[in-house]
């Protein structure tokens, strides 16, 4: 049977490598796209980031790892998660075109723009009519930040 391997990414989602263990000179202190500090193991527990899946013996091909938003052990954000939260957050409270009522609605759901709950249908409408009242580049941020961080069915809800 198979097994994870770990993961390297920098605190800002750039994954180095999806395997340490086959490939431990693709590790680095900094990333080489941004120059952030990497992590392979969680802040807040110290579990390792889940890399590619490795059946002895196997050869897979896989797309790129994306890199997990939350850590499967504690459930705390990942540091490119927490970041993506805030700067969305930061965005709406200068976006231009909505009174501070919506600027609070909406910020109060971002979370739920990230990950599936059950909140998510309502943080979803709520997304499309006060983005809507944004300023076009408030909107195009919004939208660049949300699409690095949305699910697949928030983005295709959204329309990302």
């Amino acid at each position: 049977m198979g097994h994870y391997l770990t993961a390297v990414v920098c605190e800002n989602g750039h994954v180095l490598t999806d395997a340490l263990e086959k490939g431990p000179e693709h590790n680095a202190p900094f990333c080489p796209q941004c120059g952030a500090r990497t992590i392979s193991q969680c802040h807040h527990c110290n579990a390792p980031i889940r890399g590619a899946y490795d059946v002895p013996g196997a050869v897979v091909f896989l797309d790129e790892l994306e890199p997990p938003k939350y850590c499967r052990k504690c459930g705390k954000p990942f540091p490119w998660t927490a970041a993506g939260l805030e700067a969305a957050r930061e965005l709406i409270k200068t976006a231009d075109g909505l009174d501070d009522n919506e600027r609070a609605a909406l910020a109060n759901s971002v979370d739920d723009l990230v990950a599936d709950t059950p909140r998510t249908p309502t943080a979803v409408q709520k997304a499309r009519v006060l983005v809507g009242k944004m300023a076009k580049p408030a909107q195009d941020a919004f939208s660049k930040i949300i699409t690095s961080l949305a699910t697949e069915a928030v983005k295709k809800a959204l329309g990302l």
